[in-house]
């Protein structure tokens, strides 16, 4: 909201300077985003005093004026239709310069010397318009310098007013947050209405088909206007506020608008069909064209302003080009009216029209103040257009309900952390017009204003008892808290675990959006009994390529490698903790965590030392491996069902029986298909089975103090026998096996593994027989599985 700081002055005695004023204001929520000042741009231009204008001797469509300085009189040749005799100007002297660094000199013209010129608004750098010469207040003295003339100089408060203060977007709703500031009464202006003989109802008729849409409408005539230019104090006052001057109707209404934040509408009377008003909400589908010139699609449910044939106005958003103020007007329907703010808000909004009216109805405005603004209207219509106000006036409303909100002080005392006394509080709220209604030993009851729309609670009241005392003026005070031990629930325990893991590792992780498209589960072959393909579908998708909820992380996780390597980043190493979820028919969805994994590229990329070979399979498989040990899971691997890998670089990964999940490398056609060009291995894991299997808890035990032995043991094992099934096998003969690893694998005719067996006891040396006994149950448990012979 641009605030004129001149037209405050109107509201409030004995402000503080602009500046000051804009500091004070913030501090009150108000802020203050920028003071612009407004100042004459031209030098040496004075009030001249036109005593006599006669036709120029040669130059048709020209005129001579003689003005009068307040020293001497000057010819003057000017060419404007408004010049008269005994008006004042502003008169050009010579050697004075207008903005553009124009130097005003004498000249000769047509034989004629003009000793200056006699100025527009345009060429004094005051408006654009140049349509006639500025006309300066009659009570003004010959030779006093224009700009030094204080309604020609001003300061503008840029003041950014909050979302839900419809009352703060107008002159009067700031004045009063100035008043309270200062601490000062505040000036209304005076509104008083001289009716005519006519009565209205012999002009028009009302009728609201619908109150909850409008709970109160005026209507007002003023007969017999001529439409023109407004004066330059009201034109001057709309541009310093954002808005275009049209003429003395159109500006009046904007006038009011700006100055008491009540939005108003004239009609050309004569272009009402049936010479009646109807306020109803459209019943059909059609369109009409507003005053901008666009047609704008109407829907059954907008709120429309009638005149019994057909729609004139979109109510509280834009008037109808049908019934707009030309220069034939002669008479004027005024429209002051409270529109139910959510009817507003929606058409607004569907329509994409964002009027200064719509603004304020959206946000509500005062419905006492409605009547208050067309008398001020239709008075500065009579004033300004020479009309005749038609007694009386048309109106439509409802009960409307006080508000009064309880406030207990002890509640008050808790919010703020300080005690203010009752007294003082009373005082606060009354400098904003929130009247006491009555009080017991405990709280106050506070009548709400109605153009205060954002108060509807006791919390809402203590706001403002703090934001009125000042922020600054409540002492700091510190609350007693009982400190309470957080404690981590065993999900986020083990989600912390794997996160601290996996970062560890090097992986970054990454975070994408829960959705997907039928598109990511095509490319992933995924099959038609699949469950990854029981997709939730949304309503309303961002995109066609998120139209679902993802089932698997893996497509999310794709994108956002194939992004990172378009803009460089070769070398990636990501992580992605999220929700999958799956449509359950007639039951609720099921929402399940996953973990998706994957490694591109190399470690590194460059490096003095030694060279790094790109990732393969055991580096994804080292990090599910490293991840499952560190939550204490007991996985197996199985070769891979997922039509996504390639086969020999793959496996699922098996708990207790189950699949929870697979890794590997993905199948150069799925890259493709999101423009990824290297080779990429990834994991996806079903997390709520970690989080079934996973331990937190920690068995210690003391490293043993007796030396261990291996034995190493070299078998045939046909291809398709994990070799992580023997290790299980092995580890599960005896306490005494400490560790197993394979440190050697070669093939002749057959796959040839070679098993290291560390054992160790905790209760001594373990001796040769004992250490036999478990070498020959390895190989006899090994051997009875087909597929498996002992290597001599």
């Amino acid at each position: 909201m641009r605030v004129s700081y001149d037209w405050l002055k109107e509201f409030v005695e004995d402000l503080p300077d602009p500046y000051e004023l804009a500091e004070r204001l913030t501090l009150r929520g108000l802020e203050v985003e920028s003071v612009e000042v407004i100042s004459p741009k031209f030098r040496d231009v004075i009030v001249g005093r036109v005593l006599e204008v006669s036709e120029h001797p040669v130059s048709k469509g020209l005129k001579v004026a003689k003005v009068y300085t307040g020293q001497e009189t000057l010819s003057i040749v000017c060419g404007a239709e408004n010049l008269s005799q005994e008006m004042n100007v502003a008169l050009a002297l010579p050697g004075s310069y207008l903005p553009g660094g124009i130097k005003i000199e004498k000249k000769e013209i047509g034989g004629v010397v003009s000793e200056g010129m006699i100025c527009s608004e345009m060429e004094l750098g005051l408006s654009d318009d140049h349509t006639g010469i500025f006309v300066l207040p009659d009570e003004l003295e010959a030779g006093l310098h224009v700009k030094d003339l204080p309604w020609l100089k001003d300061f503008v408060l840029d003041v950014n007013c909050p979302p839900n203060r419809g009352d703060l977007l107008s002159i009067l709703g700031i004045a009063r947050e100035v008043a309270s500031i200062v601490k000062t009464k505040l000036n209304l202006p005076n509104f008083e209405i001289e009716d005519g003989e006519d009565l209205i109802e012999e002009y028009i008729g009302l009728d609201v088909l619908d109150s909850e849409a409008c709970p109160r409408y005026v209507l007002r005539i003023v007969k017999n206007v001529e439409v023109k230019k407004a004066p330059y104090w009201m034109r001057s006052r709309l541009i310093k506020c954002g808005m275009r001057p049209i003429n003395n109707v159109v500006d009046v209404t904007n006038y009011v608008m700006l100055e008491l934040g009540q939005p108003l509408h004239a009609f050309d009377y004569s272009l009402l069909r049936e010479k009646k008003i109807e306020v109803r909400l459209s019943e059909k589908e059609f369109t009409f064209r507003t005053l901008d010139g666009q047609d704008r699609l109407i829907i059954p449910g907008d709120l429309l302003i009638c005149d019994g044939l057909g729609p004139v106005a979109i109510a509280g958003v834009m008037g109808g080009e049908n019934s707009e103020i030309r220069e034939t007007t002669r008479c004027v329907a005024l429209e002051s009216a409270y529109f139910n703010p959510s009817y507003i808000r929606k058409t607004s909004r569907r329509l994409g029209i964002k009027s200064e009216a719509s603004s304020r109805f959206e946000r509500g405005v005062d419905i006492e103040g409605v009547d208050r603004a067309s008398i001020r209207a239709i008075n500065l219509m009579k004033e300004l257009s020479g009309g005749k106000v038609v007694k009386g006036k048309l109106e439509s409303s409802v009960n409307w309900q006080k508000r009064f909100i309880y406030v207990p002080l002890a509640k008050l005392k808790s919010v703020l952390g300080t005690e203010i006394p009752k007294e003082e509080v009373k005082e606060l709220l009354a400098s904003l017009e929130i009247e006491t209604k009555g009080e017991d030993e405990s709280g106050i009851f506070f009548e709400i204003p109605y153009f205060r729309h954002d108060i509807n609670e006791y919390m809402d009241i203590v706001e403002e008892v703090a934001r009125i005392k000042g922020y600054d003026a409540i002492p700091e005070t510190l609350p007693v808290i009982e400190m309470k031990r957080i404690t981590k629930q065993r999900k986020e325990r083990l989600e912390a675990l794997t996160r601290d893991y996996l970062v560890a590792a090097g992986l970054y992780e990454i975070v994408n959006f829960s959705f997907f498209g039928e598109k990511d589960i095509s490319l992933f072959l995924i099959g038609p009994w699949d469950r990854r393909r029981k997709a939730l579908r949304i309503v309303n998708p961002l995109s066609k390529d998120m139209a679902l909820m993802r089932t698997f992380l893996a497509p999310s996780v794709l994108k956002t490698l194939s992004y990172n390597i378009k803009r460089g980043e070769k070398n990636l190493r990501f992580f992605e903790l999220g929700n999958v979820f799956f449509d359950e028919g007639d039951r609720l969805p099921l929402q399940k965590r996953s973990l998706a994994i994957a490694l591109t590229g190399k470690e590194r990329e460059l490096f003095w030392k030694e060279r790094f070979t790109e990732y393969d399979f055991y580096d994804i498989k080292g990090i599910v491996d490293g991840l499952m040990n560190s939550l204490r899971v007991d996985l197996s691997l199985t070769w891979t069902s997922e039509p996504h890998l390639k086969e020999n670089d793959s496996a699922d990964l098996i708990v207790f029986g189950k699949k929870i999940g697979w890794m590997g490398e993905i199948k150069e056609e799925v890259l493709l298909a999101y423009e990824i060009e290297q080779r990429v291995f990834m994991a996806e894991i079903d997390f709520d089975d970690i989080l079934e299997h996973g331990k937190i808890e920690l068995k210690i035990k003391p490293i043993s103090k007796y030396p261990y032995a291996f034995r190493d043991f070299s078998f045939f094992v046909d291809d398709e026998i994990p070799v992580s099934s023997l290790i299980e096998k092995i580890k599960n003969v005896s306490d005494y096996v400490s560790s197993v690893s394979v440190f050697d694998v070669f093939r002749k005719e057959k796959r040839s593994v070679t098993f290291r067996v560390f054992l160790q006891s905790h209760e001594g040396t373990l001796r040769d027989e004992e250490i036999d006994a478990i070498q020959e149950r390895i190989i006899k448990d090994l051997t009875q599985i087909e597929g498996v012979s002992l290597r001599t």
